[in-house]
């Protein structure tokens, strides 16, 4: 990796310290402040209603900066204030509007880093996995530390570290690679604004994001209730703080092979085998209840969640310019948030009526979201199309 490829890590890296905390203890937190299920899946479902409202237009918004570089740090320093704001504030209400604008921003923070590391890989031969796989060894630090700091901090005062590690992302921000060049910037600032409809008019790209948004929605039930539902289990934060960050191990070997799946492997395809790995994951899940067939199947995460991502990026990569990037990003911010936000709110009624057998719901979610993928790129189908 050159200089350059390393301070695009490094950012990607600090934002993942902070979802390495925020996302396997945050529903934690908001449970010791006695929220009930239903709150908790709201205040979990806001940051994500607030990336399908405001966080395209602000992805998108990134390429009409004339540095990207201050776009980046802007980004970090609202979501960190915001965060901020939401530990010493107290009440369902004030929590709501903190979220709703830490939300719209952080958000923004991973298809930014993305946005960076597509650059480098399209204009100075990066491996976009060997970037990318920086961000979730922080992910797995995070899990592992939190877990075992967590345990021994109130409620508050976890919401305060998690604060102060997204405040760490605006500084590594401020040391991101220069700007693009100026006829790209040219290019990015007339095509960022509409290019969210034009790619949701393109049938192909709409079939791509609408179908990952399926896949990467039935995430929402362990993200929201994984952490709640090992608790009720017997197991300690530390131990659950493990099982986070397993599944992030098998994330890196996927991110290891970047290369090799980026020459060999269509995107689609990369996006097929994470759905179909998903469909198994969840429905498994509630029958796991013992810490070693926990940590077999977090491995599953590493194809569930990070082959779909993978598949996307590729197809973004081989398919949108430098300067369409943003608004693709975008785009894909816009689908996966409309499924993220229902899938995060009905899975505080499923999981209060079913428990763990909530998780099989998400395996129909992720295998219907393939069906639109696997016909619309079926060669007998497209075949047909065209005569």
């Amino acid at each position: 990796m050159t200089f350059r490829h390393i301070r695009v890590a490094a950012f990607i890296s600090t934002v993942f310290l902070g979802l390495g905390v925020y996302l396997p203890f945050f529903p934690l937190l908001l449970s010791e402040k006695s929220f009930a299920p239903e709150e908790v899946a709201i205040l979990v479902a806001v940051p994500i209603a607030a990336k399908l409202i405001a966080t395209p237009a602000i992805t998108a918004a990134l390429g009409r900066f004339k540095d990207r570089r201050k776009g980046a740090f802007v980004y970090c320093l609202a979501a960190a204030f915001s965060f901020l704001a939401l530990s010493v504030s107290d009440g369902f209400l004030a929590a709501l509007i903190c979220l709703a604008v830490f939300g719209a921003f952080w958000n923004a923070l991973i298809p930014v880093g993305d946005s960076f590391a597509l650059y480098e890989v399209r204009n100075s031969s990066a491996d976009y996995g060997h970037i990318r796989l920086w961000g979730s060894l922080a992910f797995i630090v995070a899990n592992l530390l939190a877990g075992v700091v967590i345990a021994d901090l109130d409620a508050t005062s976890g919401l305060l570290l998690i604060a102060l590690l997204i405040f760490s992302a605006g500084a590594t921000a401020r040391v991101l690679p220069p700007p693009i060049t100026s006829s790209d910037l040219t290019s990015t600032r007339t095509q960022a604004k509409p290019r969210i409809s034009q790619d949701l008019r393109d049938p192909q790209f709409f079939c791509v994001a609408l179908v990952a948004g399926a896949i990467q929605s039935s995430h929402a039930m362990i993200y929201t209730f994984g952490s709640v539902h090992w608790q009720t289990l017997g197991f300690s934060t530390a131990e659950i703080g493990s099982f986070w960050a397993i599944g992030v191990v098998s994330e890196i070997l996927l991110f290891l092979t970047a290369g090799f799946f980026l020459s060999r492997v269509p995107s689609v395809a990369l996006i097929v085998l994470g759905g179909a790995f998903a469909m198994v994951r969840w429905w498994l899940h509630p029958m796991t209840t013992d810490f070693v067939s926990i940590l077999v199947l977090q491995l599953l995460h590493g194809i569930t969640f990070g082959a779909t991502h993978f598949g996307v990026q590729s197809f973004i990569s081989r398919n949108r310019s430098d300067a369409a990037t943003p608004g693709a990003q975008a785009a894909i911010v816009l689908v996966s948030g409309i499924f993220t936000v229902a899938t995060t709110l009905v899975a505080g009624v499923l999981y209060r009526e079913y428990a763990a057998g909530a998780f099989v719901f998400m395996a129909g979610l992720a295998g219907l979201g393939l069906l639109p993928l696997l016909m619309f790129f079926s060669p007998k189908v497209r075949d047909q199309a065209d005569q």
